[in-house]
């Protein structure tokens, strides 16, 4: 009697089997056609969000329905390629009004060392022989905008300084002791003495932030040694100097940044036209 019982429940059972298997499928596959209907959909209306979130849901919960499957493929790879070539017309159109700015700005500058491989540009007003023997800041820009200032001491006596500090008021902006052979350099020539301290990176950041934050203010630099020191009051020449060369540094980096922005777009662009 158990064997026939377990017999007509193991038939029972393959019996709802056979029938609950054909209709599943079936039903697998609309779904799935509606949600890539629905992707299509949204896709055609540039709802891309919508699209791509429809598309996971394919590929993560339908990837038994292969036709379905490689068309949310298919689409995913057109949206990637609509998006890069999106992103591209965007950077050309912003490409081109930083550019126009570079222009604008290059105008009020020269090359400081016209022999050089690279151009480093400085303010007209700052050409060496308008700034011969007298102490001032001195900005620097490369073409890829990195930015420096170079101070210019100049006195009957050495301080060797090797710090800069710029105030405004109670505010002021100090470098570090620099102590790097390449960043220092002095001469003389029997009357004078000539130094000149470099700095670059956050330090001539963020002192060239601080003349262009106070640039219609009075602004002192002091230039320091191990046991003496030198206090001048920067010209509104070289105030706005610093600015402007500071202002160059960042649209000639901005400049840099989007273009790269552009070959990784592009590149997308290319790779999901051979995938």
């Amino acid at each position: 009697m158990r064997k026939f019982v377990f017999r007509l429940n193991l038939i029972t059972f393959v019996i709802l089997t056979a029938l609950t298997l054909p209709s599943c499928a079936p039903n697998r596959a609309k779904q799935a056609e509606e949600i890539y209907d629905q992707a299509l959909n949204a896709f055609s209306a540039k709802k891309m969000g919508r699209a791509k979130m429809l598309i996971d849901s394919l590929k993560t919960n339908y990837a038994d329905v292969p036709e379905s499957y490689h068309l949310a493929r298919n689409l995913s790879r057109l949206i990637c390629r609509y998006e890069a070539e999106r992103t591209v017309a965007f950077l050309d159109s912003s490409l081109a009004v930083v550019e126009a700015r570079q222009r604008q700005m290059l105008k009020d500058m020269v090359v400081d060392d016209p022999g050089a491989t690279t151009p480093v540009y400085i303010a007209k007003s700052q050409q060496a022989w308008k700034a011969y023997n007298r102490c001032y800041l001195k900005a620097r820009s490369d073409a890829n905008g990195l930015f420096s200032i170079t101070s210019n001491f100049v006195g009957e006596k050495a301080i060797h300084h090797d710090r800069l500090t710029v105030s405004c008021g109670d505010e002021f902006v100090s470098t570090p002791i620099m102590t790097d052979g390449v960043c220092k350099n002095s001469f003389a020539d029997g009357d004078y003495v000539w130094e000149t301290l470099r700095c670059e990176g956050a330090d001539a950041a963020d002192m060239a932030r601080f003349i262009a934050a106070n640039v219609e203010k009075r602004v002192v630099v002091e230039y320091r040694g191990p046991n003496s020191h030198y206090i001048s009051a920067m010209t509104e020449v070289d105030k706005q100097a610093v600015s402007q060369v500071w202002e160059l540094s960042c649209v000639l980096r901005e400049s840099r940044k989007i273009r790269t922005m552009i070959r990784s777009a592009r590149i997308e662009m290319t790779r999901t036209a051979t995938n």
